[in-house]
């Protein structure tokens, strides 16, 4: 039996002054969409450094971006966040 599942790679970019700082990536599984990963990588400390705000800022719109898919994903199976039915 042939199980195909789908995954959903995002990825962010926090730029400063066209200098990326930091870099975010998000998976969900489009079958247990309950289990996501989120990371996130300085790509440039000193960038990073002196902008935390900004880039505290993206990471937040990303992550909300992030878990509206997850909540799409959750609705269209049929499940919580606990990965039980509803």
């Amino acid at each position: 039996m042939l199980n195909i599942s789908k995954v959903f790679n995002i990825t962010g970019h926090s730029v400063i002054d066209g200098v990326e700082a930091i870099v975010f990536t998000a998976s969900i599984d489009s079958n247990a969409p309950q289990n996501m990963s989120i990371n996130y990588f300085q790509s440039n400390i000193e960038k990073y450094k002196n902008n935390r705000v900004a880039c505290h800022a993206d990471q937040k719109e990303f992550e909300e971006y992030v878990y509206a898919l997850q909540d799409e994903l959750l609705a269209e199976i049929g499940g919580t966040e606990d990965g039980t039915e509803e």
